[in-house]
């Protein structure tokens, strides 16, 4: 990747200032349809471009838009694209006080790995001390088994 969009990119700054724009350019992203058949750079992209949506309304604590931004993706994009979607997901139920059991099984589909990565993020993103320490316990107990 270029150096300098990289940089810019991961400054909280930046993000704030493109946000607007790439609300609406994902809106219209979102009108073409994406499947496991298209090219796979035009696929990394549209996830690359999702998860900088979801770090700009994380930094805006933007938790309810950040939240339907996800259910979003999840139903543009492909299954084969959701990996790299779900901490994001999950860390804005977490935010928002949802219960994340019924998506906790659909990332049980991505392999123990990813599971907890994802109790890891929810354990990061809870308010509440006794559902960290339940998340970080799940997310051990999900690797108990992996080889």
């Amino acid at each position: 990747p270029d150096p300098c969009s990289v940089a810019f990119m991961s400054l909280a700054q930046t993000r704030k200032v493109v946000l607007p724009s790439l609300e609406k350019l994902i809106k219209c992203l979102a009108k073409v349809k994406v499947t496991d058949d298209t090219d796979e750079d035009v696929r990394k992209l549209r996830v690359k471009l999702y998860i900088l949506l979801f770090e700009c309304l994380s930094d805006a604590q933007r938790w309810s838009d950040g939240l339907d931004a996800t259910a979003r993706s999840l139903k543009v994009l492909p299954a084969s694209c959701h990996k790299d979607l779900w901490d994001f997901r999950i860390q804005f139920m977490g935010k928002n006080g949802k219960d994340t059991a019924a998506e906790m099984l659909k990332v049980r589909e991505s392999g123990a790995e990813m599971v907890a990565k994802v109790w890891t993020t929810l354990a990061q993103s809870s308010n509440s001390k006794q559902k960290q320490l339940t998340a970080y316990q799940k997310a051990v107990d999900s690797l108990a088994d992996a080889p």
